[in-house]
């Protein structure tokens, strides 16, 4: 064999060396990666986290519907504004005010169930009772659908539990969903709002009709309305949804 060509098998070894160790690493990456992601897991869970797991589903399902419940009553909002009707069992938003149009928009009401999720979440799921394993300070991330024909949430949660050497990954997106025509509900609410203050405070139980829903008008006092909004084709675990708008104005 040829000096020059035991160069070459040199030089090409040292390059095929190079290109293996480099599949290596980009293989640890690739692996490293995917257990962030929860889509390979370094060991399989245990039953103490899987049921943590089913616990994290079922808080998903609570917390959503117990901030969309909330919103319905509340007329649109989970924390008070400055101004609002008080009542004693609920706060709702005067979506008229003295003829003005108060109502939130469909992107705050998304943006405080949001915000809901991700605060009350962690301690629903309350972690402190695994004690056999370490968790990651991981933060719920809440997306809020308010849709025409239903209402959901994905909450993508990249939690993971150490425990001596391994190390399980509880991420993957939960999410919840109910049949409440929310987009479609908020619409009427707007248009029963606007067409008060369109024609100065004057109720006209025809229009009302019309909306296509059942809406119910209490009166509060006299300059002050509650509208209640219900949708017998929204509902959540049965009971239908009630969507609540307060209006005031002078007489």
């Amino acid at each position: 064999m040829k000096k020059g060509q035991v160069t070459l098998f040199v030089i090409l070894g040292i390059i095929i060396l190079g290109v293996v160790s480099l599949l290596f690493y980009y293989k640890e990456a690739v692996f490293s990666n995917l257990q962030e992601v929860g889509i390979l897991k370094t060991a399989a869970l245990p039953p103490e986290l899987d049921s943590l797991r089913s616990n994290i589903q079922k808080c998903v399902d609570n917390t959503f519907i117990s901030g969309l419940i909330i919103v319905g009553l509340n007329g649109g909002m989970i924390v008070p504004q400055e101004d609002y009707l008080k009542t004693e069992t609920v706060t709702i938003a005067y979506w008229n005010n003295y003829g003005k149009f108060q109502g939130p928009s469909l992107n705050s009401i998304g943006s405080e169930m949001k915000e809901y999720i991700e605060a009350i979440l962690p301690s629903c799921v309350n972690l402190e009772q695994y004690k056999k394993f370490t968790f990651n300070d991981a933060i719920p991330q809440a997306v809020i659908n308010l849709g025409k024909d239903k209402t959901n949430v994905v909450v993508n949660y990249k939690l993971t539990a150490t425990q001596g050497d391994l190390k399980y990954s509880l991420f993957k997106p939960y999410s919840s969903e109910v049949p409440v025509r929310f987009r479609n509900i908020y619409n009427i609410a707007t248009n029963i709002a606007n067409y008060e203050i369109e024609n100065t405070g004057k109720l006209d139980v025809t229009y009302l009709l019309s909306t296509g829903m059942n809406v119910d008008v209490l009166t509060i006092d006299n300059e002050t309305l509650v509208y209640a909004i219900t949708d017998s084709s929204s509902s959540i675990e049965g009971i239908p949804y009630i969507f609540n708008i307060a209006s005031r104005f002078k007489k």
